[in-house]
């Protein structure tokens, strides 16, 4: 019914209204779905389906990033597969990583040391080292049965039998071992680079060199690369100061100065060794 009103417009007949609604609402769904069935997310600004405005190199508008961030996400693949990741037991040892070393300075034949003397020391270093990690790793089963037996983990390994006679401890064999006992891997790693600036700055001391063979018994590989630095250090410092020797000398740095070059070129394979 028209209104009395001159000045009040009559309103839309309400079956019309009813149908202008219809259609506003199908057309709104019908957008929302396609744009969900394209993309998955519900569509928050339109982006007109165009190629995206490669040419201009800064973006001047929303609507040329939407349009790049679309042709970016229907160009992807819909499954992204991550490389492999090496875990910590697969990295390359000390002795893989590539290095250029230098040639040691010449020194005459006899301060070098034997090939067989030289076999003979990185097998009893190694034994060494391998015994430390061996009873390192007892100490921490002793540690979870104790922590069992007062109820705060679970039992591991079964406790030394009473009375039984105390397992004996390589670290009570060296006082620079035993002050390194404490000691977690990073804290042993972290007093290599020092001590060898001390050997370095101070010269060759019997105190700086046993405290440098208790950390080189002591620290895990691989070797961090302030370690590997550290002993390229040592093997160089080492090897010039027996090349400033004499023939046939009886320095008594000789010996220290050939053990410490076997621990850094041998051992951590930071330079080559050269034997008689």
């Amino acid at each position: 019914m028209a209104s009395s009103d001159p000045g009040v417009a009559d309103p839309e007949p309400e079956p019309e209204r009813a149908a202008a609604a219809q259609e506003d609402a199908a057309a709104s769904s019908s957008d929302e779905e396609v744009d969900r069935r394209a993309f998955g997310i519900w569509q928050a600004l339109p982006v007109p389906m165009r190629a995206p405005a490669w040419d201009v190199e800064e973006l001047d508008s929303v609507e040329e990033y939407l349009c790049r961030v679309r042709w970016q996400a229907q160009s992807l693949p819909g499954t992204v597969v991550a490389k492999e990741v090496p875990s910590a037991l697969d990295r390359p040892s000390s002795a893989a990583v590539p290095t250029e070393l230098d040639e040691p300075e010449p020194c005459h034949p006899s301060l070098l040391p034997k090939a067989e003397w030289l076999a003979d020391f990185v097998a009893r270093f190694r034994l060494l080292r391998d015994r430390l990690q061996w009873e390192l790793a007892r100490e921490a089963e002793e540690l979870n049965v104790a922590l069992g037996t007062l109820g705060l983990g679970q039992e591991t390994a079964e406790p030394q039998a009473a009375g039984a006679a105390p397992w004996p401890s390589i670290f009570d064999s060296m006082p620079e071992l035993a002050a390194l006992r404490p000691l977690k891997p990073p804290g042993v790693a972290q007093q290599i680079p020092s001590r060898v600036a001390r050997l370095v700055k101070s010269g060759v001391t019997a105190d700086v060199a046993a405290e440098l063979f208790a950390l080189s018994l002591r620290v895990e590989e691989p070797l961090r690369p302030d370690a590997c630095a550290a002993y390229r250090r040592l093997w160089r410092h080492c090897s010039s100061v027996r090349a400033s020797l004499a023939e046939g000398s009886q320095d008594d740095r000789l010996p220290t100065l050939t053990i410490l070059i076997a621990i850094a070129g041998a051992i951590f394979h930071q330079g080559p060794v050269l034997t008689q």
